[in-house]
Formats: structure tokens, C-alpha cells, sequence
């Protein structure tokens, strides 16, 4: 039993081995072919870091919304007895005291980017036209 144990942990030990390592991505867009400004506005490199991500890319916020959340918790604790909604209050509040802010997907520069592009009334960002030439 014991020679079958250790021959099959030396079989995964060995498999582990020779698993492929993981290698980060890091092959940088080329931001002068996804980003084409067609404005007399001048686009910091910031702006255009922000841009090349699209539309579709999703900041993360600083700190979770407890407004939500609290109003998320209340609907879903509408038929339950005054106890056990009471001790639910009482843990979302210890929670979302205890809530750290989380990491930002951004730099302070790109942000700041994001920010000023948007306020730009004069500044229409469209996403790129796929359609098939005929």
C-alpha cells in the first residue's frame, strides 16, 4: 500500500514538473493603429493609453458603494423574521466598516486622463467602424 502511495506521488511530483510555466503578457498595443485622433485636441500619452483600452473597459471604484448594498440587503431580507434581519443589518454594517478600498486598474495620470477627456464637451470618442470593405 505504501510503495503504491509513494510511486503515485512521485507520477503527480513528476507531472507537476513538467508543467509549462506561466509567462506574462507583455506585448504593448500599438496605440498609433487603435487610436485615431481626428480633433485639432492634442491627446496626452495618458489620454491615449486610456482610449486604446475602449469603451468596454471598466474602472474599478475606489470604495464599494454601501448605498447599494445596503439597498440590495434590504429587498432581500424582506420575509424574514425581525431577528434574522436584524442580525443581517448588523453584519452588512460590520462588513462594510471593515471594507478596504480596492485596488485601482488605472494610474493616477490615467484617470486624471479619463476625467478631462470626458469633461472635453468639444471631444466625440467613437469606437472603430468593423465593418468589411466590398
Amino acid at each position: 500500500m505504501r510503495s503504491q502511495l509513494l510511486k503515485s506521488t512521485n507520477r503527480h511530483k513528476k507531472k507537476l514538473s513538467n508543467l509549462p510555466t506561466k509567462k506574462k503578457f507583455t506585448q504593448k498595443l500599438d496605440t498609433n493603429r487603435t487610436v485615431l485622433n481626428l480633433s485639432e485636441v492634442q491627446l496626452s500619452p495618458e489620454g491615449i493609453a486610456v482610449l486604446a483600452k475602449r469603451g468596454n473597459y471598466a474602472m474599478t471604484p475606489y470604495q464599494p458603494s454601501s448605498e447599494d448594498t445596503i439597498s440590495n440587503i434590504e429587498a432581500g431580507i424582506r420575509g424574514l423574521t425581525n431577528d434574522e434581519t436584524e442580525e443581517i443589518r448588523q453584519e452588512t454594517a460590520r462588513i462594510l466598516q471593515d471594507a478596504k478600498p480596492t485596488n485601482t486598474n488605472l494610474t493616477g495620470k490615467e484617470r486624471q486622463a479619463l476625467r478631462s477627456l470626458n469633461n472635453n464637451k468639444n471631444l466625440i470618442v467613437l469606437a472603430a467602424d468593423k465593418t468589411t470593405p466590398r
